[in-house]
């Protein structure tokens, strides 16, 4: 919500079924540095990639937050997609702060807010699987043509 709490607030206040899953559960999902460390090991493209990509993000939550390991928000509503029993939701009412200043973007419970299902809970080890094997896996070699 921090970029466009606006637009977060436009969809709440439609009381369109929604769903959100905040930083408080997305930040439960950490990839280890070793684990970062073994993907530019792996020796494809692809894989590169994403450990060139992984490995910035390690090194802002090492000088920042003095964490080895970085947090990939986005992959858990996308691995709720795909095994919805790893997020628990509770349905809650919130507002979004629209203020300029430090607290703007942030959603919060409010008795008069929007209703919506909030994650309260994930079950990480699964995520992490899923992420592991589906999106950070090495890309096997291809085979040479008519072998």
């Amino acid at each position: 919500a921090w970029c466009d709490p606006e637009a977060l607030d436009a969809v709440l206040r439609a009381e369109l079924p929604t769903e959100l899953v905040g930083l408080d559960v997305t930040r439960q999902i950490v990839l280890q540095a070793a684990e970062i460390e073994r993907l530019g090991q792996a020796g494809d493209e692809q894989t590169g990639w994403f450990h060139d990509a992984l490995r910035f993000y390690l090194e802002f939550h090492r000088k920042y937050e003095s964490l080895e390991g970085c947090v990939i928000n986005d992959v858990l509503p996308i691995a709720a997609l795909i095994r919805p029993e790893v997020l628990t939701f509770q349905p809650q009412r919130i507002t979004v702060d629209l203020e300029t200043g430090d607290l703007r973007g942030r959603t919060r419970l409010d008795p008069e807010g929007s209703r919506a299902r909030v994650a309260i809970a994930v079950r990480a080890e699964p995520v992490r699987e899923l992420m592991l094997d589906r999106v950070l896996r090495p890309v096997p070699a291809a085979s040479p043509a008519g072998g």
